[in-house]
């Protein structure tokens, strides 16, 4: 897994892939993944497990939550993953290092997958609601712009106005930093792909450490479902913002 250590943009997520060992470049099996992840963050609640085939269901059969996959995640503890897959990697690596945040993500997509399933459809509505899509965003998507809450006005506001020269100032300043959240960004990162737009998210945060970032992003959920967190436009990445700095846990 070399391209994780080599790549700054992903170096948040270089201590966690070195604790697979130098030798190990390819992808780790889903077994060893949940090990080595769960001895690294014993607090971590869920258990990386093998995604099964989809089962042949009736076509009149009834959905449950527990079959969906924010289901399996809050009614089991489980994370459904993909062997030998770079995306499934990155979005175990975002649980290991962002856990209360990835449950409130997976939580509150499981309320509204609660809903559309609640009469018993045989099929999923065509169209994920509104929270689900901003979620999704998050999820796959999201760039995080951390500062300290005396910068946060100046910072939503280079964001309003999509002003890369003051953003530019701002991630080189101390006191802000940008980390990439969104598994989807990183996957695309680490197969050798140009830098995409991100759904970005400023997030002030007390202390240092990525447990605090955790915590307040995990308190961001419910306000980017309801759409008041959050870019209305997604930002471009700009790797340039990603220069070594230290990372407190």
């Amino acid at each position: 897994m070399a391209f994780v250590r080599s790549h700054p943009v992903l170096a948040p997520y270089a201590d966690l892939v070195a604790a697979f060992g130098s030798e190990e470049d390819g992808l780790p099996a889903v077994a060893r993944l949940d090990a080595v992840l769960r001895a690294e963050v014993p607090s971590l609640s869920v258990h990386f497990v093998p995604q099964a085939p989809k089962p042949r269901r009736r076509s009149n059969a009834p959905i449950r939550l527990e079959d969906l996959y924010d289901g399996a995640i809050v009614t089991r503890n489980e994370v459904p993953t993909r062997p030998a897959n770079v995306h499934d990697l990155f979005n175990a690596l975002a649980w290991a290092l962002f856990p209360k945040a990835k449950r409130a993500i997976h939580t509150r997509q499981a309320a509204e997958q609660a809903a559309r399933v609640a009469d018993g459809p045989a099929r999923l509505p065509g169209m994920r609601t509104r929270a689900q899509d901003r979620l999704a965003m998050l999820d796959e998507g999201g760039l995080l712009f951390v500062c300290d809450f005396n910068m946060l006005e100046a910072v939503a506001g280079a964001l309003e106005e999509r002003s890369g020269a003051a953003l530019d100032a701002l991630m080189v300043a101390d006191g802000a930093y940008p980390i990439l959240f969104g598994h989807a960004i990183c996957e695309h990162l680490a197969l050798g792909g140009a830098p995409l737009r991100c759904f970005a998210l400023p997030l002030p945060v007390r202390g240092g450490g990525f447990s605090a970032v955790d915590e307040a992003l995990a308190a961001s959920v419910e306000g980017v479902a309801a759409g008041v967190l959050g870019a209305g436009a997604a930002v471009p990445l700009a790797p340039s913002w990603f220069f070594p700095r230290p990372f407190t846990t």
